[in-house]
């Protein structure tokens, strides 16, 4: 990431560094043979609130019709959580020109569906 002027943080308890990334908490991490690019923001919207379900629809919706990354929504604290994650296969190992391609584009698929998520999910509650 440094290539694209991208300086990553380490995490001091797992394998994985960090960048904010449009105002997104990006992580990423190397798990053997994968590599996971996850972004994650914390909604306004409570976990019980009578609109949450129009986040879990928009996750449904966006994971049926696209492949750039998955879309998730987490209820494990007050206010519900986006998250969005594509993995990078690297088992028989990527070229630098290889894993930068693959990054950049798994980097493009987290943040545009992370932000195609609160569109697809104003759509389900009526708008805002």
């Amino acid at each position: 990431m440094k290539h694209r002027g991208v300086t990553l943080e380490n995490a001091e308890s797992a394998p994985a560094a960090m960048a904010n990334l449009n105002g997104r908490q990006v992580t990423f991490a190397a798990l053997g043979s994968v590599a996971i690019v996850r972004a994650e923001s914390l909604t306004e919207t409570g976990t019980s609130a009578p609109d949450a379900a129009a986040w879990y629809m928009a996750a449904n919706h966006l994971n049926s019709v696209q492949m750039k990354a998955s879309a998730v929504i987490v209820d494990q604290a007050d206010k519900l959580i986006v998250r969005t994650e594509s993995e990078i296969c690297a088992a028989a190992g990527l070229t630098d020109e290889q894993l930068e391609a693959a990054l950049v584009s798994s980097v493009d698929g987290v943040l545009q569906v992370h932000d195609a998520l609160g569109e697809v999910r104003n759509q389900f509650s009526g708008g805002e």
